[in-house]
């Protein structure tokens, strides 16, 4: 069944954050994290393991920073194509119900004036979905975007490949505005007019924000709405966030379904245990016995 059928039925789970897992394994966090696709395929496909395994409904691919714009700033633009088909290849090898091919924001890897700078975006931006498109993923994720212009030029970038559903996660600045400060309400009108099949919030930093956040969509679409459950929590201004639990994860998981979300995903510092919890959450009998049975068996 297609992802957009999928989601007018059945509240889905992603995974968690390839690069805080990777990061995790050892590898610096400084690296270009998607040209492990091609140096260190066994550790990605690994993370892939553990989210699947965990009972990940989706996976998505580690292609976030394989854009011509940020391959080039680590001096391999030349290997986009070979990194980005491997980063699909390396998640189909685990069989997921579905796989999201994940675009980053690209307006801060520009250079030039704002003319030159939106040119050179929209050239990384279809090049790099051209690749991914190409490898049938069941939908593209524009991942993270919180600048109203930069949203706007890769949708009409994207409209170019319909054939393929497209999902759209916001960064925000408070529950109604992006991080440039523009209304909520426009970027979800300008996602509704570009066809989008979900929309979402990531890496809210609560739970009460993620709900504010969850809310707002609810009143602004009927659209299935993406939503990332915190990973980390600060209890006071200045306090260093510490991990939340998987009990919690599952807990805000459930809370989540229930207020209308229809895919739950998570940010950084997420772990496969997160996942499993949150699985076990929004599933039947079946799903809890196979979601946590297995993630037990990887933690042994």
């Amino acid at each position: 069944m297609d992802l957009p059928l999928r989601l007018a039925r059945d509240c889905l789970v992603l995974d968690g954050c390839m690069e805080s897992l990777l990061t995790a394994e050892g590898v610096d966090p400084g690296v270009n994290h998607s040209e492990l696709n091609l140096l260190d395929p066994e550790l990605v496909s690994h993370v892939h393991q553990r989210f699947a395994s965990a009972g990940a409904d989706c996976l998505t691919t580690n292609t976030l920073d394989a854009s011509p714009l940020r391959l080039v700033r680590a001096g391999i633009v030349e290997q986009m194509i070979a990194i980005n088909q491997a980063g699909l290849d390396l998640a189909r090898a685990l069989r997921p119900q579905h796989i999201l091919a994940a675009i980053a924001p690209q307006r801060a890897y520009a250079l030039g004036d704002a003319a030159e700078a939106a040119k050179q975006v929209e050239c990384s931006l279809r090049a790099q979905a051209e690749v991914l498109v190409e490898g049938a993923p069941d939908a593209l994720l524009l991942d993270g975007f919180g600048e109203l212009g930069e949203l706007k030029l890769a949708l009409q970038v994207l409209a170019g490949f319909r054939e393929t559903p497209l999902v759209v996660s916001f960064s925000l600045a408070g529950v109604q505005s992006l991080v440039d400060g523009s209304s909520l309400n426009d970027a979800v009108a300008l996602c509704q007019g570009a066809g989008v099949c979900a929309l979402g919030i990531a890496d809210a930093p609560d739970l009460e924000s993620a709900l504010a956040s969850l809310q707002a969509l609810t009143k602004l679409t009927a659209l299935p709405i993406y939503l990332e459950a915190p990973a980390l929590l600060a209890d006071a201004i200045g306090v260093e966030p510490q991990p939340a639990t998987a009990q919690q994860s599952g807990t805000w998981a459930e809370v989540f379904r229930q207020h209308g979300a229809s895919m739950i995903g998570f940010g950084r510092a997420a772990t496969s245990l997160h996942c499993a919890a949150a699985y076990a959450s929004v599933g039947g009998t079946d799903r809890v016995l196979v979601g946590l049975a297995k993630e037990a068996c990887l933690n042994v």
